[in-house]
């Protein structure tokens, strides 16, 4: 299991990603011991709330691929709903319609593009199991920690995010 990602985002303090990362931790400290059964249904669970609870609830996006976001199931509806969130042209169009021409923020828009576009990739690495537990996970937590740029792009909490996203994780491991 790969979250360095998290670990390695832009937290608003020291203070609150230790807080936070602390409950992951030790969620994760003995997975490599798991039976395989259990690796493959929490990286597959940890895809599919990715999209469903930190990819659905960025700005950027229609309301229309939100809620495909948010009714994902598996990984293969993880996967659509991700892609079809993973589209310049659509963040763009909808970045300017909510925010504006001067308040389309690139960083923000780009960090949306990054988030849906490693969410795809973790949908579609988990969909292999226990084959491509690092590389799932990994695109995972690079997915929450874009959508914590996107947030503070928008002077908005990236804790909020964060929090949101390592709860999901350790949900997925019970």
């Amino acid at each position: 299991m790969n979250y360095e990602p998290i670990n390695d985002a832009c937290w608003s303090s020291v203070e609150v990603k230790t807080e936070t990362m602390l409950p992951l931790v030790i969620a994760f400290k003995d997975w490599r011991e798991w039976d395989q059964q259990r690796i493959k249904q929490t990286v597959e669970q940890i895809a599919i709330l990715t999209v469903k609870r930190i990819i659905a609830e960025i700005d950027y996006l229609p309301e229309k691929t939100r809620n495909q976001c948010r009714n994902v199931f598996d990984t293969t509806t993880a996967l659509e709903a991700a892609q079809a969130a993973c589209d310049r042209g659509l963040i763009e169009d909808c970045a300017r319609m909510k925010r504006g021409e001067a308040g389309a923020i690139r960083e923000a828009k780009w960090a949306a593009y990054d988030a849906t576009w490693e969410a795809s990739w973790s949908a579609a690495e988990a969909a292999w199991g226990v084959k491509r537990v690092e590389e799932a996970t990994s695109s995972a937590a690079k997915a929450a920690a874009n959508a914590a740029r996107v947030a503070m792009a928008e002077k908005a909490s990236p804790d909020d995010i964060l929090r949101a996203t390592c709860q999901l994780w350790i949900e997925a491991a019970s």
